[in-house]
């Protein structure tokens, strides 16, 4: 029985057993932000820019700037809470 093995953030690699189908998700999103976008999301976030208001002015889908977020979340870049964004 073989494994899938996945890059993560070097805390280990995980691994999947093939028991069935796979499934990678999210293949359609650009995880790849430019340093000064990732900035600029942080500004507008924390001045109060509405969520969608942000995905149509950085010109990225309503999923990468999800993604974003919770990447400066995790780095304690961003001061309002995301919880009410869906």
């Amino acid at each position: 029985m073989g494994v899938v093995k996945f890059k993560t953030s070097g805390r280990g690699i995980p691994m999947i057993p093939r028991t069935g189908k796979i499934r990678v998700i999210h293949q359609d999103a650009e995880f790849g932000f430019p340093e000064d976008q990732l900035d600029a999301i942080e500004q507008d976030w924390n001045n109060g820019m509405d969520f969608l208001e942000l995905a149509e002015k950085e010109g990225r889908t309503q999923k990468e700037i999800l993604f974003a977020l919770m990447e400066l979340a995790e780095e304690d870049r961003i001061k309002r809470p995301m919880g009410y964004i869906y």
